[in-house]
């Protein structure tokens, strides 16, 4: 049967499917554009390899995802045997590309070729509980179908596919009950959108081949590592990240203690303030009145603060 798309034949998160990512428009790239997750500047220098891509694989709800994911479309093959053409045991997974644009392009975690049907493969982190049930009462408007902008992300994948339809399916392990939980949200292609988005994907197709111009920016005494090569590197880059955002994270609490000090004395001042003394004991706390000099006030009087 004749594909209404251009298959690329290479394996998802292949070194090669890395090559082909930062050279194409993908779905992935038009759910963040569109949610405004990265400004179209940021994108196109990790297009360029000036910037390194955001590497989400060593998260642990990212490799839970890998890995129910694969069971996911064993679960689909075994209930809806229908699903599969005469000769295959598995549904493909397709990396295509449009016919109508071929810098469009999009990876399809399963394709249903009979029914033209893509399907895309959400997991919740087993251990957010409550995000699930989010999704399950609001689906497409919970938080983090929000956040993801997964609408946007099906609506791409629909317009390489040409499909007529999408099956989006939310997986979630629960660890208490041992239980796989699922849910199905139907999506339908948007025209409006559609053509919104592929508007979004015309425009970064021509910053992308106007693009010399921020190569132009880059220091010419600056050299910027190859994904693959900076890899070997890549035990020692995560610590570094790790040691730069702890002490991030302990900067910023830093600042909230200094803040709850700043609070806390106000409160003491007004509470043990005694104007007839320049000194005050409060068990371990000490506050002396002091002159701040060049503060005059309307009687001529200095101005007394207390520190």
């Amino acid at each position: 049967m004749m594909l209404p798309f251009t298959v690329v034949q290479c394996a998802q998160r292949s070194p090669e499917w890395q090559r082909l990512r930062r050279l194409h428009f993908t779905a992935t790239d038009a759910a963040r554009l569109s949610g405004r997750k990265v400004s179209t500047d940021a994108l196109l220098k990790e297009k360029l390899g000036l910037v390194p891509e955001p590497d989400l694989s060593r998260s642990p709800y990212v490799q839970e995802g890998i890995l129910y994911e694969e069971k996911l479309r064993k679960f689909l093959v075994r209930s809806c045997p229908y699903l599969l053409e005469p000769g295959m045991d598995d549904l493909p997974q397709f990396v295509a590309l449009s016919r109508d644009e071929p810098f469009f392009m999009a990876s399809l975690d399963a394709y249903y070729i009979k029914g033209r049907e893509v399907f895309e493969f959400k997991n919740v982190y087993s251990k957010n509980h409550e995000r699930f049930a989010d999704v399950m009462l609001n689906g497409l408007n919970s938080k983090v179908a929000r956040e993801g902008n997964w609408y946007d992300q099906v609506q791409w994948q629909l317009i390489c596919t040409h499909a007529v339809k999408a099956r989006l399916y939310v997986h979630h392990f629960n660890p208490a009950t041992k239980e796989h939980e699922l849910r199905l949200i139907n999506i339908k292609p948007d025209p409006q959108r559609m053509r919104e988005l592929i508007m979004l994907g015309f425009e970064f197709k021509r910053a992308f081949i106007d693009a010399d111009r921020l190569k132009l920016q880059q220091d010419a005494s600056s050299y910027v590592y190859p994904r693959e090569e900076a890899a070997r590197f890549g035990a020692v880059i995560e610590k570094y990240r790790l040691a730069v955002e702890r002490g991030r994270q302990m900067q910023r609490e830093f600042k909230r203690c200094q803040d709850e000090i700043e609070r806390l004395r106000g409160v003491l001042i007004s509470a043990l303030y005694k104007p007839d003394y320049d000194t005050v004991i409060a068990g371990p706390v000490t506050f002396t009145k002091s002159v701040k000099q060049g503060k005059i006030d309307p009687q001529g009087v200095r101005t007394k603060s207390w520190t």
